[in-house]
């Protein structure tokens, strides 16, 4: 990776990984680091991104480069936690890879179930 494609991913303020065609972790800048461990440059995706839905939006974008949306939910301990993430093509020094930016909508779902409990009541 160049250090232009590195700075890329690092400017990013949403949690956000640099997946290569081999299926390696190629960068992540600090926040997905903070949320999927600092381990996780240079393995496959798969070990890092377990959750349904989101290794099959990666490899069909990987495949066919067109764009893709999943859900990927975690817990800190303290509170379940959601977030849309978008998977996008990049061209890449090194050939096409793709970008997975994790986007924290939590406040939008806890606000969809109290609407959804409310009319229910």
């Amino acid at each position: 990776m160049t250090e232009a494609e590195a700075g890329f991913v690092e400017a990013i303020p949403l949690p956000a990984v640099m997946i290569r065609r081999d299926e390696r972790i190629e960068a992540a800048n600090g926040p997905a680091l903070a949320l999927l461990g600092q381990g996780i440059r240079g393995r496959h995706f798969i070990t890092a991104l377990r959750q349904p839905g989101l290794p099959d939006a990666i490899e069909s974008c990987l495949r066919d480069g067109s764009p893709r949306v999943a859900d990927f939910l975690t817990n800190d301990g303290r509170q379940d936690t959601t977030y849309r993430v978008t998977v996008r093509a990049v061209a890449l020094e090194s050939g096409r890879g793709v970008l997975v930016c994790f986007e924290d909508v939590t406040s939008i779902e806890q606000i969809g179930q109290m609407r959804r409990d409310f009319v229910a009541n």
